[in-house]
Protein backbone atom coordinates (compact mmCIF):
# COMPACT_ATOMS: atom_id res chain seq x y z
CA UNK A 1 0.00 0.00 0.00
CA UNK A 2 1.36 3.43 -0.91
CA UNK A 3 2.06 6.17 1.63
CA UNK A 4 -0.68 8.36 0.14
CA UNK A 5 -3.19 5.53 0.42
CA UNK A 6 -2.29 4.94 4.07
CA UNK A 7 -2.66 8.64 4.85
CA UNK A 8 -6.00 8.77 3.06
CA UNK A 9 -7.36 5.80 5.02
CA UNK A 10 -6.17 7.23 8.34
CA UNK A 11 -7.74 10.62 7.61
CA UNK A 12 -10.97 8.91 6.60
CA UNK A 13 -11.10 7.10 9.93
CA UNK A 14 -10.43 10.32 11.82
CA UNK A 15 -13.24 12.08 9.97
CA UNK A 16 -15.67 9.35 10.89
CA UNK A 17 -15.01 9.64 14.61
CA UNK A 18 -15.14 13.43 14.76
CA UNK A 19 -18.25 15.03 16.10
CA UNK A 20 -20.27 16.78 13.46
CA UNK A 21 -20.60 19.85 15.69
CA UNK A 22 -17.00 20.91 15.11
CA UNK A 23 -16.46 23.88 12.89
CA UNK A 24 -15.15 23.18 9.41
CA UNK A 25 -12.00 25.26 9.94
CA UNK A 26 -11.12 23.42 13.15
CA UNK A 27 -11.59 20.07 11.42
CA UNK A 28 -9.29 21.01 8.56
CA UNK A 29 -6.63 22.24 10.96
CA UNK A 30 -6.79 19.08 13.04
CA UNK A 31 -6.65 16.90 9.92
CA UNK A 32 -3.54 18.68 8.71
CA UNK A 33 -1.86 18.13 12.08
CA UNK A 34 -2.72 14.42 12.06
CA UNK A 35 -1.61 14.15 8.44
CA UNK A 36 1.77 15.66 9.28
CA UNK A 37 2.17 13.26 12.21
CA UNK A 38 1.30 10.23 10.05
CA UNK A 39 3.75 11.27 7.35
CA UNK A 40 6.45 11.61 10.00
CA UNK A 41 5.70 8.16 11.42
CA UNK A 42 5.70 6.53 7.97
CA UNK A 43 8.96 8.22 7.01
CA UNK A 44 10.55 7.02 10.24
CA UNK A 45 9.42 3.44 9.64
CA UNK A 46 10.63 3.50 6.06
CA UNK A 47 13.99 4.78 7.24
CA UNK A 48 14.27 2.01 9.81
CA UNK A 49 13.33 -0.71 7.29
CA UNK A 50 15.78 0.67 4.74
CA UNK A 51 18.61 0.58 7.26
CA UNK A 52 17.78 -3.00 8.21
CA UNK A 53 17.39 -4.25 4.65
CA UNK A 54 20.62 -2.65 3.42
CA UNK A 55 22.93 -3.68 6.22
CA UNK A 56 26.58 -3.57 5.27
CA UNK A 57 28.12 -6.96 4.44
CA UNK A 58 31.09 -7.98 6.56
CA UNK A 59 34.19 -6.73 4.77
CA UNK A 60 36.83 -9.16 3.51
CA UNK A 61 39.36 -7.30 5.70
CA UNK A 62 37.29 -8.31 8.73
CA UNK A 63 36.76 -11.84 7.38
CA UNK A 64 40.44 -12.66 7.00
CA UNK A 65 41.02 -12.04 10.69
CA UNK A 66 39.53 -15.47 11.37
CA UNK A 67 40.48 -17.08 8.03
CA UNK A 68 43.46 -19.24 7.06
CA UNK A 69 45.75 -18.31 4.14
CA UNK A 70 47.04 -20.97 1.75
CA UNK A 71 50.71 -21.87 1.29
CA UNK A 72 51.20 -18.79 -0.91
CA UNK A 73 49.61 -16.48 1.64
CA UNK A 74 46.37 -16.06 -0.31
CA UNK A 75 42.92 -15.91 1.33
CA UNK A 76 39.69 -17.36 -0.10
CA UNK A 77 38.48 -14.16 -1.82
CA UNK A 78 41.91 -13.72 -3.45
CA UNK A 79 41.87 -17.30 -4.75
CA UNK A 80 38.38 -16.79 -6.16
CA UNK A 81 39.52 -13.61 -7.91
CA UNK A 82 42.27 -15.61 -9.66
CA UNK A 83 39.55 -17.60 -11.41
CA UNK A 84 37.71 -14.48 -12.61
CA UNK A 85 40.75 -12.30 -13.31
CA UNK A 86 40.88 -13.00 -17.05
CA UNK A 87 37.38 -11.51 -17.41
CA UNK A 88 38.71 -8.09 -16.40
CA UNK A 89 41.14 -5.74 -18.09
CA UNK A 90 43.89 -3.63 -16.51
CA UNK A 91 43.66 0.13 -16.91
CA UNK A 92 39.97 -0.04 -17.88
CA UNK A 93 36.76 0.57 -16.00
CA UNK A 94 35.55 -2.94 -15.25
CA UNK A 95 32.06 -3.98 -14.22
CA UNK A 96 32.26 -6.42 -11.34
CA UNK A 97 29.66 -8.96 -10.33
CA UNK A 98 27.46 -8.07 -7.38
CA UNK A 99 28.55 -11.16 -5.41
CA UNK A 100 31.99 -9.68 -4.71
CA UNK A 101 30.46 -7.26 -2.24
CA UNK A 102 27.25 -8.98 -1.15
CA UNK A 103 28.68 -12.45 -0.53
CA UNK A 104 32.37 -11.86 0.13
CA UNK A 105 32.70 -8.28 1.36
CA UNK A 106 35.08 -7.15 -1.40
CA UNK A 107 34.50 -3.42 -1.82
CA UNK A 108 37.38 -2.59 -4.19
CA UNK A 109 38.00 -5.25 -6.85
CA UNK A 110 40.53 -3.08 -8.70
CA UNK A 111 42.73 -2.91 -5.61
CA UNK A 112 42.35 -6.64 -5.10
CA UNK A 113 43.56 -7.35 -8.65
CA UNK A 114 46.51 -4.99 -8.28
CA UNK A 115 47.40 -6.65 -4.99
CA UNK A 116 47.43 -10.07 -6.64
CA UNK A 117 49.76 -8.73 -9.32
CA UNK A 118 52.17 -7.43 -6.64
CA UNK A 119 52.05 -10.78 -4.84
CA UNK A 120 52.96 -12.59 -8.06
CA UNK A 121 49.70 -14.54 -8.41
CA UNK A 122 48.70 -12.53 -11.50
CA UNK A 123 50.54 -10.93 -14.39
CA UNK A 124 49.48 -7.76 -16.14
CA UNK A 125 50.52 -8.36 -19.73
CA UNK A 126 49.55 -8.76 -23.38
CA UNK A 127 48.58 -12.38 -23.93
CA UNK A 128 47.77 -13.13 -27.57
CA UNK A 129 46.52 -16.65 -26.86
CA UNK A 130 44.07 -15.47 -24.20
CA UNK A 131 42.87 -12.61 -26.39
CA UNK A 132 42.25 -15.04 -29.25
CA UNK A 133 40.42 -17.48 -26.99
CA UNK A 134 37.99 -14.84 -25.74
CA UNK A 135 37.40 -13.39 -29.21
CA UNK A 136 34.29 -14.20 -31.24
CA UNK A 137 34.44 -16.55 -34.20
CA UNK A 138 33.60 -13.73 -36.69
CA UNK A 139 36.58 -11.76 -35.34
CA UNK A 140 38.90 -14.74 -35.79
CA UNK A 141 37.63 -15.39 -39.31
CA UNK A 142 38.20 -11.74 -40.18
CA UNK A 143 41.85 -12.05 -39.13
CA UNK A 144 42.25 -15.22 -41.19
CA UNK A 145 40.56 -13.64 -44.20
CA UNK A 146 42.82 -10.56 -44.05
CA UNK A 147 45.86 -12.83 -44.04
CA UNK A 148 44.68 -15.14 -46.85
CA UNK A 149 44.17 -18.16 -44.61
CA UNK A 150 41.34 -20.78 -44.56
CA UNK A 151 38.39 -19.89 -42.30
CA UNK A 152 37.06 -23.41 -41.75
CA UNK A 153 37.06 -25.48 -38.59
CA UNK A 154 36.14 -25.16 -34.95
CA UNK A 155 37.15 -22.18 -32.82
CA UNK A 156 40.21 -23.98 -31.47
CA UNK A 157 41.33 -24.63 -35.07
CA UNK A 158 40.95 -20.95 -35.96
CA UNK A 159 42.95 -19.87 -32.89
CA UNK A 160 45.80 -22.31 -33.64
CA UNK A 161 45.89 -21.31 -37.31
CA UNK A 162 46.32 -17.65 -36.35
CA UNK A 163 49.01 -18.42 -33.77
CA UNK A 164 50.98 -20.52 -36.23
CA UNK A 165 50.66 -18.31 -39.32
CA UNK A 166 50.03 -14.67 -38.40
CA UNK A 167 52.79 -12.46 -37.01
CA UNK A 168 51.92 -10.30 -34.00
CA UNK A 169 52.39 -7.01 -35.84
CA UNK A 170 49.71 -8.07 -38.35
CA UNK A 171 47.10 -8.65 -35.67
CA UNK A 172 44.44 -6.00 -34.98
CA UNK A 173 44.82 -3.80 -31.91
CA UNK A 174 41.89 -5.56 -30.21
CA UNK A 175 44.02 -8.71 -29.96
CA UNK A 176 46.97 -6.88 -28.35
CA UNK A 177 45.26 -5.51 -25.27
CA UNK A 178 46.60 -6.23 -21.80
CA UNK A 179 44.87 -8.76 -19.58
CA UNK A 180 45.31 -10.30 -16.18
CA UNK A 181 47.08 -13.64 -16.67
CA UNK A 182 47.36 -16.15 -13.85
CA UNK A 183 50.94 -17.11 -12.91
CA UNK A 184 52.20 -20.56 -11.94
CA UNK A 185 51.95 -19.53 -8.32
CA UNK A 186 48.34 -18.52 -8.87
CA UNK A 187 47.56 -21.80 -10.66
CA UNK A 188 48.97 -23.72 -7.70
CA UNK A 189 46.77 -21.78 -5.28
CA UNK A 190 43.67 -22.44 -7.39
CA UNK A 191 44.48 -26.14 -7.59
CA UNK A 192 45.30 -26.58 -3.92
CA UNK A 193 42.26 -24.59 -2.77
CA UNK A 194 39.75 -26.18 -5.12
CA UNK A 195 37.09 -25.86 -2.41
CA UNK A 196 36.87 -22.08 -2.95
CA UNK A 197 35.55 -22.31 -6.50
CA UNK A 198 33.39 -25.34 -5.65
CA UNK A 199 31.48 -23.72 -2.81
CA UNK A 200 31.18 -20.48 -4.77
CA UNK A 201 29.33 -22.40 -7.49
CA UNK A 202 27.24 -24.54 -5.15
CA UNK A 203 24.71 -23.07 -2.73
CA UNK A 204 24.88 -25.39 0.27
CA UNK A 205 22.78 -24.15 3.18
CA UNK A 206 24.69 -21.16 4.64
CA UNK A 207 28.14 -22.52 3.81
CA UNK A 208 30.39 -20.08 1.91
CA UNK A 209 34.08 -19.69 1.08
CA UNK A 210 34.81 -18.24 4.52
CA UNK A 211 33.06 -20.90 6.59
CA UNK A 212 34.43 -23.73 4.48
CA UNK A 213 37.91 -22.23 4.80
CA UNK A 214 37.62 -22.61 8.56
CA UNK A 215 36.25 -26.16 8.29
CA UNK A 216 38.97 -27.27 5.87
CA UNK A 217 41.67 -25.97 8.21
CA UNK A 218 40.16 -27.49 11.37
CA UNK A 219 41.16 -30.82 12.87
CA UNK A 220 40.99 -33.57 11.85
CA UNK A 221 42.38 -32.55 8.47
CA UNK A 222 40.55 -34.23 5.60
CA UNK A 223 39.25 -33.39 2.12
CA UNK A 224 36.93 -30.44 1.65
CA UNK A 225 34.23 -32.77 0.35
CA UNK A 226 34.36 -34.78 3.57
CA UNK A 227 34.08 -31.51 5.51
CA UNK A 228 31.01 -30.55 3.48
CA UNK A 229 29.52 -34.00 4.07
CA UNK A 230 30.02 -33.74 7.84
CA UNK A 231 28.56 -30.25 7.83
CA UNK A 232 25.44 -31.40 5.97
CA UNK A 233 24.91 -34.31 8.36
CA UNK A 234 25.10 -31.99 11.38
CA UNK A 235 22.75 -29.43 9.84
CA UNK A 236 20.32 -32.14 8.74
CA UNK A 237 20.19 -33.61 12.24
CA UNK A 238 19.54 -30.17 13.71
CA UNK A 239 16.71 -29.38 11.30
CA UNK A 240 15.15 -32.77 11.92
CA UNK A 241 15.34 -32.28 15.70
CA UNK A 242 13.65 -28.88 15.24
CA UNK A 243 10.93 -30.45 13.04
CA UNK A 244 11.98 -28.08 10.27
CA UNK A 245 11.26 -30.52 7.46
CA UNK A 246 11.54 -28.00 4.65
CA UNK A 247 15.19 -27.21 5.45
CA UNK A 248 15.82 -30.86 6.30
CA UNK A 249 14.59 -31.79 2.82
CA UNK A 250 16.98 -29.26 1.23
CA UNK A 251 19.92 -30.73 3.14
CA UNK A 252 19.02 -34.21 1.91
CA UNK A 253 18.83 -32.89 -1.66
CA UNK A 254 22.31 -31.42 -1.34
CA UNK A 255 23.66 -34.67 0.13
CA UNK A 256 22.22 -36.64 -2.78
CA UNK A 257 23.80 -34.20 -5.25
CA UNK A 258 27.17 -34.49 -3.51
CA UNK A 259 27.02 -38.29 -3.67
CA UNK A 260 26.13 -38.15 -7.39
CA UNK A 261 29.10 -35.85 -8.07
CA UNK A 262 31.33 -38.53 -6.53
CA UNK A 263 29.66 -41.18 -8.73
CA UNK A 264 28.26 -42.93 -5.67
CA UNK A 265 24.86 -43.34 -7.32
CA UNK A 266 23.71 -46.03 -4.90
CA UNK A 267 24.11 -43.65 -1.97
CA UNK A 268 22.59 -40.76 -3.93
CA UNK A 269 19.61 -42.97 -4.74
CA UNK A 270 18.82 -43.94 -1.16
CA UNK A 271 19.21 -40.38 0.08
CA UNK A 272 17.00 -39.11 -2.71
CA UNK A 273 14.25 -41.51 -1.66
CA UNK A 274 13.75 -39.35 1.42
CA UNK A 275 13.63 -36.18 -0.69
CA UNK A 276 10.80 -37.64 -2.77
CA UNK A 277 8.93 -38.73 0.36
CA UNK A 278 9.16 -35.24 1.83
CA UNK A 279 8.07 -33.66 -1.45
CA UNK A 280 5.03 -35.92 -1.57
CA UNK A 281 4.24 -35.01 2.03
CA UNK A 282 4.73 -31.32 1.39
CA UNK A 283 2.64 -30.32 4.42
CA UNK A 284 5.70 -31.30 6.51
CA UNK A 285 7.48 -28.27 5.07
CA UNK A 286 6.36 -26.19 8.06
CA UNK A 287 7.78 -26.53 11.54
CA UNK A 288 5.06 -29.01 12.31
CA UNK A 289 2.79 -28.35 15.27
CA UNK A 290 0.20 -31.03 15.83
CA UNK A 291 -2.45 -28.58 17.08
CA UNK A 292 -2.33 -26.78 13.74
CA UNK A 293 -2.80 -29.97 11.74
CA UNK A 294 -6.28 -29.18 10.43
CA UNK A 295 -5.36 -25.64 9.35
CA UNK A 296 -2.18 -26.85 7.67
CA UNK A 297 -3.99 -29.62 5.84
CA UNK A 298 -6.77 -27.32 4.70
CA UNK A 299 -4.12 -25.02 3.23
CA UNK A 300 -2.25 -28.00 1.76
CA UNK A 301 -5.31 -29.43 0.02
CA UNK A 302 -6.65 -26.04 -1.02
CA UNK A 303 -4.01 -25.46 -3.68
CA UNK A 304 -3.47 -28.94 -5.10
CA UNK A 305 -5.15 -32.13 -6.15
CA UNK A 306 -1.77 -33.58 -7.08
CA UNK A 307 1.88 -33.08 -6.16
CA UNK A 308 3.42 -32.15 -9.50
CA UNK A 309 7.09 -33.05 -9.13
CA UNK A 310 8.69 -33.29 -12.58
CA UNK A 311 12.08 -32.32 -11.14
CA UNK A 312 12.09 -35.25 -8.72
CA UNK A 313 11.00 -37.66 -11.44
CA UNK A 314 13.74 -36.46 -13.82
CA UNK A 315 16.43 -36.93 -11.17
CA UNK A 316 15.14 -40.36 -10.18
CA UNK A 317 14.90 -41.40 -13.83
CA UNK A 318 18.58 -40.52 -14.22
CA UNK A 319 19.58 -42.48 -11.09
CA UNK A 320 17.36 -45.37 -12.14
CA UNK A 321 19.10 -45.53 -15.51
CA UNK A 322 22.60 -45.35 -13.98
CA UNK A 323 21.77 -48.13 -11.51
CA UNK A 324 19.77 -50.17 -14.04
CA UNK A 325 16.82 -50.46 -11.63
CA UNK A 326 13.39 -51.53 -12.84
CA UNK A 327 10.15 -49.79 -11.81
CA UNK A 328 9.34 -52.86 -9.70
CA UNK A 329 12.67 -52.47 -7.87
CA UNK A 330 11.93 -48.78 -7.30
CA UNK A 331 8.47 -49.40 -5.92
CA UNK A 332 9.75 -52.13 -3.64
CA UNK A 333 12.51 -49.83 -2.31
CA UNK A 334 10.04 -46.96 -1.91
CA UNK A 335 7.71 -49.00 0.28
CA UNK A 336 10.51 -50.66 2.27
CA UNK A 337 12.42 -47.44 2.98
CA UNK A 338 9.42 -45.16 3.51
CA UNK A 339 7.92 -47.62 5.99
CA UNK A 340 10.94 -46.92 8.22
CA UNK A 341 10.29 -43.16 8.44
CA UNK A 342 8.67 -41.77 11.56
CA UNK A 343 7.48 -38.21 11.08
CA UNK A 344 4.93 -36.51 13.38
CA UNK A 345 2.06 -37.10 10.96
CA UNK A 346 1.81 -39.19 7.81
CA UNK A 347 -1.26 -38.47 5.71
CA UNK A 348 -0.20 -41.06 3.14
CA UNK A 349 1.23 -44.45 4.05
CA UNK A 350 4.31 -45.84 2.28
CA UNK A 351 2.30 -47.69 -0.39
CA UNK A 352 0.18 -44.61 -1.14
CA UNK A 353 3.33 -42.49 -1.50
CA UNK A 354 4.75 -45.04 -3.94
CA UNK A 355 1.48 -44.99 -5.88
CA UNK A 356 1.51 -41.19 -5.96
CA UNK A 357 5.03 -41.18 -7.40
CA UNK A 358 4.20 -43.59 -10.22
CA UNK A 359 0.83 -41.97 -10.94
CA UNK A 360 2.70 -38.66 -11.24
CA UNK A 361 5.24 -40.30 -13.51
CA UNK A 362 2.43 -41.68 -15.68
CA UNK A 363 0.47 -38.41 -15.45
CA UNK A 364 -2.52 -40.43 -14.22
CA UNK A 365 -4.70 -37.65 -12.79
CA UNK A 366 -7.70 -39.93 -12.25
CA UNK A 367 -5.89 -42.19 -9.78
CA UNK A 368 -4.14 -39.23 -8.13
CA UNK A 369 -7.48 -37.55 -7.46
CA UNK A 370 -8.79 -40.73 -5.85
CA UNK A 371 -5.89 -40.80 -3.37
CA UNK A 372 -6.24 -37.10 -2.56
CA UNK A 373 -10.01 -37.26 -2.21
CA UNK A 374 -9.72 -40.16 0.24
CA UNK A 375 -7.15 -38.22 2.29
CA UNK A 376 -9.35 -35.11 2.39
CA UNK A 377 -12.31 -37.12 3.63
CA UNK A 378 -10.20 -38.82 6.28
CA UNK A 379 -8.43 -35.77 7.70
CA UNK A 380 -10.81 -32.91 6.98
CA UNK A 381 -14.09 -34.28 8.28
Amino acid sequence: MTTIAIITICIGVILLIKKSSKKEGEKEKEIEQVKAQIVHEIASNISIKTELSHSEPISCEERIKSAFPDKNGLYPHEILMLHYASDYRPDEKNRYQEFWLSRYGVKDCDSLLNSLVKKGALKNEVNILLNLQVSTIPTLKEVLKNNGLPMTGKKADLVNRILENVEEDKLPTSLKIKRYVISEMGKNSLEESEYVLYIHRHYIDDLDIWKLNQLVNSEPKTSYRNKIWEYLIQKGNKYLADNDFGLYRNIKMQMSNLASEENDFQLAYFIFLEVIYLDINDYLGNSFEIEYLKDDLEHYFSYTNRIGMPGDIDIMNDLQEKLNFSNEKLKSDFIEEWSKYHFPVSIFNAKQCADIYFFEKENNETELCKIYSAAKKKYLK
